[in-house]
């Protein structure tokens, strides 16, 4: 091997290890909202007070009921690392975890024969396919102990020693963990049914050395263990194991979240290519392994085709991780390759057949497949690059085939790096930015740990004015209210179908508005239900239920903020308490903005008017940070925007977009304060200009929203941490 061989070695392999190192940042630093992150905090802060296996009073619909947290230990350990170093503990296990596996992922690479640069390429490819669906939750221990599991299952090269009492050790822990341990236990019974299949065929692997009988009864003890690992080593017993039962029939909730959809379902409303919740990278990996599927069948094939002929094949087996095509005196056959391979192959064959199909059916099933690729793509790739190289050097000869493949991998390898570092780009780097106009004025830390918009305002206020009825939340923000505002009995959190009984789920869909094909009315269930206090986010389906209830005359709003919203029943104490006052005095707030807001709020839906007072007091706010929703407030209290607006009113609007125009909006959440509110106030000139018949004013409002629009969405494009491809429909 040459100096200039070398060379080009280190260097493929350092833009390798690169290229690894980028895509595992990516992976830790994904844009995700995680609700169940908090809804563990709370888990695992029960845990501590009142221990476990006992009724949870969280809910009013259910409070007599035993949560089988499946999750208790991941919880536990999440909430016992934000409590000591708080938004960096769990953003640091999810690092550590991450690493474990690739760690894990690289050494049976590795063993199973992969040269060093491809098994980089190989995790590479796993972490790419991975890391848009790869967030803080207790299921990334199930990816772990996932990894390991098929290791013991399929891999020879470990002792049967450590494969049968392993597995049972493994399944164990792993039921503590995550409730994906069910997976665990499917694969093992598949395991020994396929050891008693093979033994009743006489095709035992020639590896061993017991009698068939033998192996049989000892993997059937190791499957039946298991089962009693997972039913009776936890707190909750064989309750555990057979809860996944009991929540057939809970369809609403799998076909209303994301989570659950399946893989080639592209009709939301846009087609994400890369970042979060894209399924492109996935897809490309299994391109990946079709590609070399195919590849090795072909060569396959044609081993066949000349063992007929009595032609030989000669080439070196590790040719990816040489510089050249060295012809040597060995025979080379895919058969016999992969008779030397320390694994059984029907069994790893068999898993990923498995995962394969769960991630085509859900989407949540991709982290776990996407790493489980890992290893059979280091195979497949090491006996593709080995295959084409006999036929490159039986039609070129070695000096140009050896070329051929130098540029190849060279090529690959670029690509592979300047993929993950445009990925890195646009995922991490923009949506983390602190000059990103999109994300909140928060730490860096808490994005990591939740890219949500989370009031603590909202905490502050439930709190000191002891909100603690029977309150209906929004499905995002339940888990975060679960943790903060433990008195609130909520109506549903997301525990979902592992807690909650069918009807109650479906209610609960009904009243917000997902369920659609039901007659009965939301208004109609809360009062059977007894609600007396809602909790919103401005989300779409919070926030159009929350002004529907407002419509009605028999909810009023106490609270308002950017972000959230919540409303109680007009005749409860809290609501009188606030007309009793004036300027809401009767009622504690984090700050005077969100008072002024919630009250103008609340007169604007009671009295179809703002008072005056309230309406210069906006006027402050806006000066000092705009915000849109406060500009048609300011119309109510000074005019009436259902008619044409006062000549001061509207100059008034102008001058505004006047002022704004002049500020630059790259500031942290800049494009939500100054350019939402340009469109907003466009959006009610035009408005306006279409009620008092001004034709030539409508077209130059309509002109100058559409432009602001525009605005929003090209920073939207690019701060928002993922590339869309839009169908047509609003995102």
């Amino acid at each position: 091997m040459t100096g200039a061989d070398s060379r080009v070695i280190w260097v493929r392999r350092a833009s390798l290890i690169c290229a690894v190192a980028v895509t595992y940042l990516v992976a830790v630093g994904n844009i995700g909202l995680n609700s169940d992150l908090f809804l563990g905090f709370a888990a695992g802060k029960r845990i501590l007070s009142e221990g476990m296996a006992v009724p949870c009073h969280w809910s009013f619909t259910n409070s007599a009921g035993l949560w089988v947290d499946q999750n208790w230990l991941s919880h536990l350990l999440y909430y016992i690392v934000y409590s000591h170093f708080e938004e960096s503990g769990p953003v640091l296990i999810k690092a550590l975890l991450l690493f474990f596996c690739s760690a894990f992922l690289y050494y049976r690479c590795r063993r199973l024969g992969a040269g060093i640069d491809v098994a980089l390429f190989s995790l590479f490819a796993g972490l790419f396919a991975a890391s848009p669906f790869l967030t803080i939750r207790a299921e990334n221990f199930g990816i772990f102990y996932l990894l390991i599991l098929v290791s013991l299952l399929s891999d020879t090269f470990w002792s049967d020693r450590i494969r049968l009492y392993g597995v049972p050790v493994v399944i164990g822990i792993w039921s503590n963990f995550h409730g994906s341990f069910m997976l665990g236990l499917a694969l093992v019974i598949a395991k020994a049914c396929l050891v008693s299949l093979r033994a009743g065929l006489g095709i035992l692997p020639s590896s061993c050395l017991r009698s068939r009988e033998s192996l049989v009864a000892q993997w059937w003890f190791v499957a039946f263990a298991s089962i009693a690992m997972s039913a009776f080593f936890n707190p909750y017993g064989i309750t555990n194991l057979v809860m996944p039962f009991t929540q057939v029939g809970t369809g609403i909730v799998t076909s209303n979240s994301s989570d659950w959809l399946s893989l080639l379902n592209f009709t939301d409303a846009g087609v994400r290519i890369v970042g979060t919740g894209s399924q492109f990278p996935y897809l490309s990996l299994l391109m990946l392994v079709v590609f070399a599927m195919l590849v090795v069948w072909t060569g396959f094939r044609k081993e066949q085709r000349d063992s007929q002929t009595g032609e030989t094949a000669h080439t070196e087996s590790r040719v990816f991780d040489e510089s050249r095509i060295h012809a040597v005196n060995r025979e080379f056959s895919i058969h016999k390759e992969l008779a030397t391979i320390p694994c059984d192959l029907i069994m790893e064959a068999m898993v990923l057949l498995v995962l394969l199909v769960l991630s085509l059916k859900h989407r949540r099933f991709i982290l776990f497949a996407a790493m489980a690729f890992v290893p059979a793509v280091s195979v497949l790739v090491t006996l593709s690059i080995q295959s084409l190289a006999i036929t490159a050097k039986e039609r070129f000869g070695d000096l140009t085939a050896s070329r051929i493949f130098r540029t190849g991998s060279i090529t690959a390898v670029a690509l592979a790096l300047i993929s993950s570092c445009w990925l890195f780009v646009v995922t991490v780097v923009l949506p983390y930015s602190p000059h990103n106009p999109l994300r909140p004025p928060r730490s860096l830390l808490r994005d990591f740990m939740s890219y949500d918009t989370f009031s603590s305002r909202l905490v502050s206020f439930i709190e000191k004015n002891r909100l603690e009825g029977r309150t209906l939340a929004g499905w995002e923000i339940s888990s975060y209210l679960l943790f903060y505002t433990p008195k609130l009995q909520l109506f549903m959190d997301t525990r979902d179908q592992s807690f909650f009984p069918p009807q109650i789920i479906k209610d609960y869909f009904i009243i917000m508005g997902v369920a659609q094909e039901s007659r009965e009315e939301p208004e109609g269930l809360l009062d059977k239900y007894g609600v007396s206090y809602i909790v919103l986010t401005t989300y779409p389906y919070d926030f159009n239920l929350g002004m529907s209830l407002l419509k009605t005359g028999r909810w009023g709003c106490i609270f308002s903020d950017d972000y959230s919203l919540v409303l109680v029943r007009r005749t409860d104490i809290l609501y009188r308490r606030a007309l009793d006052s004036s300027d809401y005095d009767g009622i504690w707030y984090p700050d005077e903005e969100t008072r002024i807001r919630s009250e103008a709020m609340q007169s604007h839906f009671e009295a179809q008017h703002v008072p005056p007072r309230l309406g210069e007091k906006l006027k402050q706010l806006v000066h000092a940070r705009p915000w849109p929703n406060y500009y048609r407030l300011i119309c109510w209290a000074f005019d009436n925007p259902q008619s044409c607006l006062k000549r001061e009113t509207e100059e008034y609007l102008k001058s505004e977009i006047l002022r704004l125009m002049s500020k630059n909006a790259h500031y942290r959440h800049g494009a939500e304060e100054i350019t939402t509110s340009l469109i907003a106030l466009a959006g009610i000139l035009e408005e306006n200009a279409y009620l008092c018949g001004h034709q030539e004013e409508q077209k130059k409002m309509s002109a100058l929203k559409i432009s602001f629009q525009q605005e929003y969405d090209s920073l939207n494009q690019l701060y928002r941490g993922y590339l869309q491809y839009s169908t047509g429909t609003n995102n």
